[in-house]
């Protein structure tokens, strides 16, 4: 297989970093990136976050994305997310789900229940 061709195979699963989020300490927690042109939005948790307002200022932001009409798509990765948002479970469908029109609420509260 050539170069040109993992390139290309490689830049289409690479999306483009947006913002990273850091907690008060600059340890990453998360990190919101995208395909604009397939309008879609991914964000990705690294490790954990301290605090409430870290983790819904994630959403925040992602929600603040749809209202610009930016995105139609929405994946979360929690594959390397190590803190529960136990504090905030009904927070998300209220604010994303609800706001958005996604059904994953659900999937996000059994996630959760699983660690």
């Amino acid at each position: 297989m050539d170069d040109t061709v993992r390139y290309d195979v490689k830049a289409a699963f690479a999306p483009q970093d947006l913002r990273t989020f850091r907690t008060g300490d600059g340890k990453t927690y998360a990190i919101v990136s995208h395909f604009p042109e397939k309008k879609l939005t991914i964000d990705t948790w690294i490790g954990g976050f301290y605090t409430v307002a870290e983790f819904r200022a994630v959403l925040t932001y992602i929600c603040d994305q749809f209202d610009a009409g930016r995105y139609a798509y929405w994946l979360a990765d929690l594959r390397h997310l190590n803190s529960g948002f136990h504090h905030s479970e009904t927070w998300p469908a209220r604010r994303s789900v609800g706001r958005l029109g996604l059904f994953a609420a659900k999937e996000i509260a059994e996630q959760d229940n699983l660690r």
